[in-house]
């Protein structure tokens, strides 16, 4: 069995409703974080700390271009049933 990785990052997006109401959601997909991971990991910078910020900035660009050129979908849930999981 093997540890999973702690991503020293939180991803999400921030949006307003045509009636003037706020949004923050966190975006907690595996694909999200497999790609800071690939990110960080092909990164030719030489220290943690670089390769950490501009795999984060490849994210958020990637969010971004998902947001503005893409139907994007939010599945959303909560954990009223289950709060023992939380």
């Amino acid at each position: 069995m093997s540890n999973l990785e702690k991503i020293p990052f939180k991803f999400g997006y921030k949006f307003i409703e045509e009636d003037g109401t706020n949004h923050k959601y966190s975006v907690l997909d595996w694909e999200i974080m497999q790609l800071y991971r690939k990110c960080r990991d092909n990164s030719r910078l030489k220290t943690l700390e670089e390769r950490e910020k501009e795999a984060s900035l490849k994210v958020k660009e990637k969010l971004d271009y998902l947001a503005k050129k893409r139907d994007l979908y939010f599945i959303l849930g909560n954990m009223k049933s289950h709060p023992q999981t939380l």
